[in-house]
Parts: structure tokens; sequence; C-alpha cells
């Protein structure tokens, strides 16, 4: 009986203590999360809004659309990326996808007029500034001139007094600007993942271990991160021993983001673990009570 009584008292606090946790838990890493999400929101809104508009500006100028050539061009797209240091390249190009011009002159290894015999139309920023008749940006594409590896394009047409398409001129983007800011936004024990269109890494963190450009399903726990309800917060991957939060957020034109924190799994396991002792101590000492219980009867029972 004093076993029992002993027993008790800590079966109910561990058992409480573990709720408790469990649910403090639970709201404090969603709102770790949400506030990731959301600042990945505004850091990926204003860079590309930023550039975009600067785009359309250009595209709009009165003096392009009078004469649309490399001679009127080449000042503006020059000034345009000193404008913008995060602009790689600018360029003009004409309806059919032909580059006219582009800035710098020169790529990474020196050649001059390296924009010479290029071609945009299968690119997606391309067709889609002509798709939409506006500026519009694409999801990540491999660039093999001057700007070399995985960036983002933006686009925008230009027309004339009479509605005339006269070609389009745009921008590629460095993403590691986009890359500094998940970075920032993201603890040491949480990972940011900004997914374009096509479901492809832009920026990722470092924990995370994927490689920009690469599909978000080829790594595990984003493939699973991706499977989760919009805007609720849940395990990812649940099994026995859940490990981690995720959220997924849809962002401006098909953009996704992608957070991830630890769930404090050891700690609420062990205030658990904690009460479920307890409560086999207290299914052990009930159990003892009643067979010695029914063995002291059999043997005070007189024998007839």
């Amino acid at each position: 009986m004093l076993l029992l009584f002993a027993l008790l008292p800590a079966l109910l606090l561990g058992l409480a203590l573990s709720a408790w946790y469990g649910r403090t838990d639970a709201r404090h890493a969603a709102a770790m999360l949400r506030s990731m999400a959301d600042g990945s929101e505004l850091a990926l809104r204003g860079y590309l809004a930023r550039h975009r508009d600067a785009v359309a500006t250009i595209a709009a100028m009165p003096t392009l659309r009078a004469q649309f050539d490399a001679s009127t061009l080449q000042p503006r797209l020059r000034l345009l990326r000193q404008m913008h240091p995060g602009m790689l390249t600018t360029f003009g190009a004409a309806p059919d996808g032909q580059l006219l011009i582009a800035e710098p002159a020169r790529d990474a290894a020196g050649r001059a007029d390296h924009w010479r015999g290029v071609n945009l139309a299968d690119r997606d920023y391309f067709r889609a500034a002509l798709r939409n008749r506006a500026a519009s940006i694409s999801g990540m594409l491999h660039s093999h001139g001057h700007a070399q590896g995985m960036l983002i394009g933006i686009a925008a047409p230009v027309f004339d007094a009479r509605g005339k398409l006269l070609g389009v001129v745009g921008a590629v983007l460095d993403a590691d600007k986009l890359q500094a800011d998940l970075d920032h936004l993201a603890g040491p024990r949480d990972a940011l993942a900004l997914l374009d269109p096509q479901g492809r890494i832009v920026a990722a963190s470092a924990a995370l271990n994927v490689r920009r450009g690469a599909a978000a399903h080829d790594n595990r726990t984003l493939r699973h991160a991706l499977a989760l309800p919009l805007g609720h917060v849940a395990d990812v991957d649940p099994s026995p021993w859940w490990e981690q939060r995720g959220l997924r957020e849809t962002l401006p034109q098909g953009w996704q983001v992608l957070a991830l924190g630890p769930r404090q799994f050891f700690a609420h396991a062990l205030l658990l673990a904690l009460g479920l002792l307890a409560l086999l101590l207290l299914a052990m000492a009930l159990t003892l009570r009643l067979l010695i219980r029914g063995t002291t009867r059999r043997l005070l029972t007189p024998v007839h």
C-alpha cells in the first residue's frame, strides 16, 4: 500500500509534464517555423520584385519603344546592371529570341561579343514574357554565358506605340543573395529550402546537404516535407521516432518555401518514459498486492 501511494504522484506528475511539454513544444515549433517561412517570403518578394520592376521600367522607356536596336539598348542595359549588382547579365533580344546585345560585353573567359549567335527562344523566361506580355520570372536555369551556373531569369517584352512587339529585354540574377537571406533566417538547428515553380532548389540551408538546381524530390527529407498539407505544421516523415517538424508554404508565382525544425523529442520522450515507468511499477505493485492477498487467504483458510 505504501508503494502504491508513493508511485501514484510520480505517475500523475510524469504524465502531466509529458502532456504539457508536448503542447508547449508544438506551439513553439509552429511559431518558429511560421516566422522563418514569413521571412523567406519577404526576402523572395523583395529580391525578385525589385529586379522585375527594374526590367519592366527599362522595357517601358520611350526611347526603346521608338528605336529598339543595339545602339539604344547597350547604355541602358549597362546602367541597369550597374544599379542592380544582383544582375549578373542584362540583355536585349529580337522577337525570335536572337540576342542583339548583352552586358557585360565580355564573358568570364574575356571573350568579346560572347553573346553573338545565341538564341533565347527556348528559355522559360523568354517564352513567359511573350506569353504574359509582361515582365516574367523563371525558375532556376543553367547559364552557359557570362554568368555560369544555376541562376534566375527575368524578361519583359518591348512594344511600340501601336502595340507591335519589338523585342525583349531581361536579366539573369544571382541566387546567392537568396541563399544568404535563408542562412540568416534559419537558426543553427533549423533548415529552410526555397523551391522554384518546377520544384528545383534555389537556396537551402547547409544542414540539408543539397545542391542548388537539384529536384527537391531527390532529397528524402524535402520529399516528405513536400507531402505536408499547405500552411500546417506537422511531423516530417512520421514514425515512432519523430524528431522533426515541417511547414510548407506557397509563395508568389508558384514558388514554395519549406521550413524544418527539430522536435524536442528526447526531453519529451524522457518525461513520457517516466510516466510509463511509474505506470508499470504501479501495475506491478497492484499485481503483487493481489497475489500476496490471495496467497495469505489460502494459507489462513482452515482445512476441513
